[in-house]
């Protein structure tokens, strides 16, 4: 993966977390899930055969490097 490309996902996925924070968003998540919680659901369901890092959840750029794939 280009570091361009981490670097614009990690951007990406900051902004998401901080919208899905939101007292505005919380009606539509569960109230004890967290938005670890949610990327790690989200990480499962894609289906690249790369391998994955336990921490993929943990870390924005390793999320990042584990499921977005550059074309």
């Amino acid at each position: 993966m280009e570091p361009e490309d981490v670097e614009a996902c990690v951007e990406g996925l900051e902004t998401m977390k901080r919208a899905i924070e939101t007292k505005a968003l919380s009606k539509f998540r569960y109230p004890n899930q967290s938005v670890e919680d949610l990327l790690a659901l989200s990480a499962s369901s894609i289906p690249n055969h790369r391998p994955r890092h336990e921490n993929d959840t943990t870390s924005s750029e390793q999320y990042c490097k584990d499921v977005v794939l550059t074309i």
